[in-house]
């Protein structure tokens, strides 16, 4: 997070971390780090490829991973305290699909043409999930 204030992508994550959500949602989530768009559009401006449409995602998990990945990212600290909250079945309720497929099956985005055209190489979900968890803990969206 860029600032203290609480966005609708957190604020997802944090409804987890403070047991917010009695089941893991049966979905997945598109998600790119605010960086990679930053940095994606001065690459672009550099090397003149301005007005092109790239395709910017960094991951499609499902909540599933994005849940099991914020706990692996808990500080130690509070670990077992915040541990104890977060929900750890998925919900049956199978909602319809907004963008891609439902968990099992994987919605696959192809991003190398915009990492090749541009030169760069999106963050991993795993390092996604992991700063979104630390900026959540660092501007006190998680109750420890």
């Amino acid at each position: 997070m860029i600032s203290p204030v609480l966005n609708t992508s957190s604020a997802a994550v944090a409804a987890y971390l403070n047991g917010e959500k009695s089941a893991i949602q049966n979905c997945t989530k598109c998600i790119v780090d605010v960086r990679d768009v930053a940095l994606a559009h001065i690459l672009a401006l550099k090397k003149n490829s301005w007005g092109k449409r790239h395709l910017l995602v960094g991951g499609c998990p499902s909540w599933e991973e994005i849940v099991e990945c914020s706990v692996r990212s808990l500080p130690k600290e509070c670990a077992s305290s915040v541990r104890e909250r977060i929900p750890t079945t998925v919900s049956d309720d199978n909602p319809k699909p907004s963008l891609g497929t439902n968990p099992p099956h994987p919605t696959l985005y192809d991003c190398s043409q915009a990492e090749e055209a541009l030169g760069m190489k999106f963050r991993g979900v795993d390092e996604m999930v992991a700063e979104t968890v630390s900026s959540l803990f660092k501007w006190g969206h998680v109750n420890a």
